[in-house]
């Protein structure tokens, strides 16, 4: 997070015609989780508070010794769960809802982390 920055200002994010996230497209940011995760505990689950029909990006980068599992509830099409190992930078994903609201979930698996993720609705 840049110095004096508002956690609640609008995040303006382009999308390139390669389907990779950039930095004109207008977007609006749901949520912003940081949290400390550990292997075998319940899985985080963040979710956004709208059902419409509607692309997002999911932003996901970690640190520590592990890797996050990612399951993503109400996108089409379903997909598998991803993994993101901490140290590789972020994954980001555009992932369109299936009309129900869109369900993250954050599990650590070999060694514990620290979790920094974002989910934006792109416009």
């Amino acid at each position: 997070m840049l110095a004096g920055a508002d956690p609640d200002d609008r995040v303006i994010v382009h999308v390139e015609p390669t389907g990779r996230p950039g930095p004109d497209d207008g977007a609006s940011e749901l949520w912003h989780e940081r949290s400390h995760l550990v292997p075998g505990a319940s899985p985080l689950a963040r979710q956004s508070s709208t059902a419409d029909f509607g692309r997002y990006l999911l932003t996901v980068g970690c640190s520590g010794p592990g890797t996050v599992v990612v399951e993503l509830v109400g996108v089409r099409p379903a997909q598998p769960p991803s993994n993101v190992r901490c140290g590789e930078g972020s994954q980001s994903s555009v992932v369109e809802s299936s009309g129900a609201p869109l369900l993250v979930r954050f599990s650590a698996v070999e060694g514990e982390v620290d979790l920094d993720a974002r989910l934006a609705q792109l416009s």
